[in-house]
């Protein structure tokens, strides 16, 4: 799979775009075990043929991710939004709404 992360941070953050942090980037408990999570390859977007990978939950009682970035580059004194970006399936069970 390619991981176009390292290749676009400088040009995203001269030119303000958003960031991506990929699922593969973060630290997501029990990950590396199957029997909780699956590995699905999306493609980065309609028109692209970068492949990244998504976190499937397969099952676990709780959720835990976390994640680190480079915010030297970052301006100061300017307020940032950090989003994940969840679907859930039909069966999906457990999840309140915010």
């Amino acid at each position: 799979m390619a991981n176009s992360y390292d290749v676009q941070v400088a040009a995203d953050f001269l030119i303000g775009k958003k960031r991506m942090v990929y699922a593969r980037d973060l630290g997501i408990a029990w990950s590396d075990n199957s029997e909780y999570w699956s590995w699905l390859p999306l493609r980065y977007d309609a028109s692209s043929e970068i492949l990244v990978e998504a976190a499937v939950l397969e099952k676990v009682c709780w959720l835990d991710v976390n994640g680190k970035f480079d915010t030297r580059q970052l301006t100061p004194e300017k307020n940032y939004e950090v989003v994940y970006v969840v679907k859930l399936e039909d069966t999906a069970s457990g999840w309140g709404t915010p």
